[in-house]
């Protein structure tokens, strides 16, 4: 079933375990003998399979490019599995024997016997799947695909020999969500590699179905209905493929949820599988049931820019005002309910944490010192939630400790500030003063529990500035210090945590505490802030309770330019 060569390259692959070496954000390129271009990056953490995958081409690029910001961004489950369902790769994952068919396994185990490799540990056994967007990862590789599969795994062999003495980043394996403009590229010239560069593809908008309401019987008809009711509308898919035969790659059912916002009435639509290539029958389906049942939206609400796309020609052909929203409350509910009811997702986010704390938790602490900051921030972020079982949130502390150690070990040393810090603050706010020069200076009542974000906007509109630079906190006091930094999403690099997670009570704040906040880092507006009170009260919204001096043009030569 699959070549002899591309067995032998995933049993040295697992030997050489690089995915504690190289973070599953990291990726590079290699010139396939096609002279595509292939992508590749390495994952093995939590219940991952310690894998390669290969994405080639533009659009093999964009699913990894939207599946790492997926994976980074702490988005809802739901938002992930629609990631994974575009993933458009070739995979090398080490499983269990469980997890392989039993042809895949005995195939295996035949090569190792006639090799002598021995078969030991939890992921032992190589499973060579094809991703293909919304269809079931699927072991059936054609002899081209298992070449170019030898050819990724050929390369990032060698890489692993370069990584001697180097990490992946002073190697040039860049960050497939950061705003580079070109990564690392391998070509092969017989049996050496050169290293070079190349341009990555531009960031695209995915396409969605825009089935035509073309169906003009069933238009008239419904017409004819009076309107009523607003209608929030979404998908979801289904975690588990189905498939009609044996020999069909198995697909992910997707069903439309359409919700009456004042009565809760779910209109009973189907589900539908090949969604991608018969939207338009969906929408027959739809106006088939709004005629059964008699009914005509006066408006209709989406979330999304599939849902968006679905609706528009509908809309406009009856004349439905069609509004997008980010939050729709009772398609929230239904989703949840489904998700619950069909998904597991509660249970398997869990197993999930669990298994990727105990895999980090093995690792040494200088390999630790090297997490990336999406993922330090990641693991903080779930330490502050309720409900989250004891003896997770106790890996949680024992791991962040371990980073702070690691990065004691070469790289600035970061505080990790622990959810405890806000323990005794609740319902109490901060009086903090805030001064750009002397005689010049705003007092901000602010509650303790606010995000560091909500700081940055109280301060901006208490010194009547446009909020349209970027913006950082200090924490140590000092300018540019990397020590106890908050920057503004997006200019993360700069700094370890984002204004946009931490709380202030998380800062370390208490009376006496000084720090610096900085905005617009090319004008370089430097204020110097300290906290004057911890007040036995809540404030719902940032109060200036002093104000003295009139603040400096934010920009002063704009009317001579």
């Amino acid at each position: 079933m699959f070549s002899d060569r591309l067995y032998e390259l995933a049993f040295e692959y697992k030997k050489a375990k690089l995915w504690n070496t190289i973070w599953s954000y990291l990726f590079f390129a290699v010139k396939m003998s096609d002279n595509r271009i292939g992508y590749i990056r390495v994952s093995g953490l939590g219940n991952e399979p310690c894998a390669l995958e290969l994405y080639i081409g533009e659009k093999g690029f964009e699913s990894l490019r939207r599946l790492v910001k997926a994976e980074k961004s702490l988005i809802g489950t739901e938002e992930y599995r629609e990631a994974v369902y575009q993933q458009d790769c070739l995979q090398l994952s080490l499983v269990g024997k469980d997890v392989l068919l039993e042809e895949e396994r005995e195939e295996a185990k035949a090569f190792a016997r006639s090799h002598g490799i021995r078969i030991s540990g939890k992921n032992a056994y190589p499973q060579f799947l094809k991703y293909q967007p919304y269809y079931c990862p699927w072991a059936s590789l054609t002899e081209d695909e298992q070449q170019q599969l030898c050819e990724a795994l050929e390369a990032v062999l060698e890489i692993s020999k370069l990584l001697k003495g180097k990490t992946p980043t002073e190697l040039g394996l860049a960050d497939a969500d950061s705003e580079i403009e070109d990564v690392l590229l391998m070509e092969r010239h017989g049996e050496v590699y050169s290293l070079g560069k190349t341009k990555l593809p531009p960031e695209r908008e995915v396409e969605w179905p825009m089935p035509e309401a073309a169906n003009d019987i069933s238009i008239a008809k419904i017409k004819k209905l009076k309107k009523s009711g607003i209608w929030e509308c979404g998908f979801a898919h289904f975690a588990e493929p189905v498939q009609s035969e044996a020999e069909e790659i198995p697909l992910y059912p997707l069903i439309l949820f359409v919700i009456n916002a004042d009565t809760d009435y779910l209109l009973p639509l189907p589900p539908v599988v090949h969604y991608q290539e018969k939207s338009e029958e969906l929408l027959n389906i739809f106006m088939e049931v709004l005629l059964d049942e008699k009914i005509c939206p006066l408006e209709i609400k989406v979330q999304d820019g599939r849902t968006h796309a679905f609706f528009q020609s509908f809309c406009e052909k009856l004349n439905v005002k069609l509004v997008e929203e980010e939050f729709l409350p009772s398609l929230q509910y239904v989703k949840k309910e489904f998700n619950e009811d069909f998904c597991g997702d509660n249970v398997e986010s869990l197993e999930s944490i669990a298994e990727t704390l105990d895999m980090l938790l093995e690792m040494d602490n200088s390999q630790l010192g090297q997490m990336p900051d999406e993922m330090r921030e990641m693991f903080q972020f779930l330490s502050e939630q309720d409900g989250l079982p004891g003896d997770i949130k106790d890996k949680i502390d024992e791991l962040l400790n371990d980073v702070e150690m690691g990065n004691q070990n070469g790289k600035p040393k970061l505080d990790i500030f622990s959810p405890r810090m806000a323990d005794g603050l609740e319902g109490k706010s901060y009086v903090i003063s805030v001064s750009m020069m002397a005689g010049c200076y705003r007092h901000i009542q602010i509650s303790c529990n606010a995000l560091l974000v909500e700081l940055h906007s109280a301060i901006i509109d208490a010194f009547g500035f446009d909020d349209d630079h970027a913006h950082a906190f200090f924490m140590d006091d000092k300018i540019w210090s990397h020590n106890n930094s908050f920057y503004m999403r997006g200019v993360e690099d700069f700094g370890s945590r984002t204004t946009d997670r931490y709380r202030l009570s998380q800062a370390g704040l208490n009376k006496g505490k000084k720090f610096k906040y900085l905005f617009d880092f090319g004008d370089e507006w430097r204020f110097q802030c300290k906290v004057l009170q911890v007040k036995e009260e809540e404030t719902e919204a940032p109060v200036i309770v002093k104000s003295k001096g009139e603040a400096p043009e934010q920009y002063p030569n704009w009317d001579d330019e």
